[in-house]
């Protein structure tokens, strides 16, 4: 039987993948945070086929004003900035978020791939006094909140898969014929018979 630490090592998020982070200025004048830029990028990965996995869900740091969506196409010939509209890629990202000193802004960001495995990683770029500063992003955090790695994996959407996996009450991974799955878009459903009633 797959177990946790299994999970953990295999896993790879299938169409989206992504963070909030929070970003303060601490320069005396205004910062503008302006797009995203990736770096190390390797869409030569082989496309998952062995177990159905699902993305993280990015989280929301409830604070004041309004969160900051941006997103981007890894697997694009030329990846840009782009808004998000709904569970989407939107229009060029054309806005600037201008921050004084001490402000801060959440900001959520989603990366997608629609027809190769890619590995990578990102930077939010912030400009001050004419000077760009790349801040890296953080994939994944230890648990004393330091970053653990800075290098993001993401998958195309479904397809017919040799294996599937659900959550079970009693924090297992059990395996399940494809027949027990049905998909809304690309959000997978138990549909069993079996006491396995949530994901």
């Amino acid at each position: 039987m797959p177990s946790w630490a299994w999970l953990e090592k295999n896993w790879t998020p299938l169409s989206a993948t992504g963070l909030a982070v929070s970003v303060e200025s601490q320069h005396k004048t205004t910062v503008l945070v302006q797009a995203l830029k990736l770096r190390d990028v390797d869409c030569s990965l082989p496309v998952p086929d062995g177990t159905l996995l699902r993305p993280p869900e990015i989280g929301d740091g409830g604070e004041g004003a309004p969160p900051v969506d941006m997103s981007m196409r890894v697997d694009a010939a030329r990846p840009v900035t782009r808004t998000v509209e709904g569970l989407t890629l939107g229009g060029p990202y054309t806005r600037q978020i201008a921050l004084d000193k001490g402000d801060a802004r959440e900001f959520r960001i989603i990366f997608t791939t629609q027809t190769r495995a890619c590995s990578f990683q990102a930077d939010l770029l912030v400009y001050s006094k004419g000077k760009q500063y790349p801040l890296r992003l953080p994939s994944s955090w230890e648990a004393g909140g330091e970053p653990a790695s800075y290098t993001f994996t993401v998958a195309p959407p479904h397809k017919p898969y040799k294996s599937h996996y659900v959550v079970g009450t009693a924090n297992m991974l059990v395996a399940v014929p494809d027949t027990d799955i049905k998909w809304t878009g690309q959000t997978p459903a138990y549909t069993g018979n079996g006491e396995l009633n949530y994901w």
